[in-house]
């Protein structure tokens, strides 16, 4: 998930805004996009520690991944997000390189980003 921080009353929070507001269709599926507007949620805010705007918080498994505090170019939005939209499968990959793969069914129509696999491991 990814959250903005943002006041409409603060432009380059507001330019910011509209920037990620353009990019969220490119990211559909892939990442969750929250806007908060910190004059109505100020303890959201607060809990978060955002002390400048626009700020961007990246959101995984409940823990703070990443941050970007500032104004940000459509650019700058793109490779902060990219990294959040990448498959798992070729970080796994690399890690298991000397094991070899005994087979592999593609993801099911139902659940795109399902992979699964079995493992030959040599003992």
């Amino acid at each position: 998930m990814v959250l903005l921080f943002w006041a409409d009353q603060i432009e380059p929070s507001a330019v910011t805004k509209d920037y990620l507001v353009a990019l969220a269709p490119a990211y559909a599926g892939k990442v969750i996009f929250g806007l908060v507007d910190v004059a109505a949620n100020p303890q959201i805010a607060q809990q978060l520690q955002i002390q400048s705007l626009p700020s961007i918080r990246a959101i995984q498994e409940g823990q703070i991944a990443a941050r970007l505090d500032g104004p940000q170019t459509e650019q700058q939005l793109r490779e902060f997000l990219d990294p959040f939209t990448q498959s798992s499968a070729p970080v796994l990959l690399a890690k298991i390189g000397k094991l070899r793969f005994k087979s592999f069914r593609k993801p099911s129509p139902k659940n795109q980003r399902t992979i699964r696999f079995e493992l030959n491991v040599p003992m």
